[in-house]
């Protein structure tokens, strides 16, 4: 990448990336000791509120399943009530066959956090 400037002239490294995936899940993840991994989309959280302050004891998953955890964290990337905008039209999506994290979102913005979209 000698052509363009030295911000990109890091090194690369070339990923198979349904090998990784693979590895990463059965080597790593599921050997892991106290770690349960579940597959599924949190569609709200399990909050206790004594006097002013809120507690998060887990999570209710999109088919209405109550996981509860003494942690619980949030990686929401682009499906916090994400949507399509396309010319006018504006519509509720997140990546190709999934859905956005609505009810998460709602949820949140109750609890007291601000909300934002970065337009990209």
């Amino acid at each position: 990448n000698r052509s363009r400037g030295p911000a990109v002239w890091g090194w690369r490294a070339q990923i198979d990336r349904s090998l990784f995936k693979k590895h990463m899940q059965n080597k790593v993840l599921n050997n892991t000791p106290n770690l349960t991994v579940k597959c599924c989309s949190a569609e709200d959280l399990i909050i206790n509120k004594s006097g002013d302050r809120l507690e998060c004891q887990g999570i209710i998953t999109s088919d209405g399943q109550r996981i509860s955890s003494r942690t619980v964290v949030l990686a929401t990337g682009t499906f916090l009530r994400g949507q399509i905008n396309i010319g006018l039209e504006c519509y509720p999506a997140g990546r190709i066959g999934d859905e956005p994290a609505i009810g998460l979102a709602k949820t949140l913005e109750s609890a007291g956090f601000k909300m934002g979209r970065l337009k990209t």
